[in-house]
């Protein structure tokens, strides 16, 4: 019983650090795209 609770806590740590590591890459191109718009909107209107 004690080795399966570990091997499924562990299975459940695993998914955790996946999809923080997909949300993360997703903030991450998210505040990019954000930085490009406004970087190229700001171009657009200095020149």
């Amino acid at each position: 019983m004690l080795k399966k609770f570990t091997s499924t806590k562990r299975f459940y740590l695993v998914v955790v650090i996946k999809k923080t590591k997909e949300n993360l890459f997703l903030l991450i191109s998210i505040k990019l795209g954000t930085v490009n718009f406004i970087t190229k909107r700001w171009f657009h209107t200095k020149y």
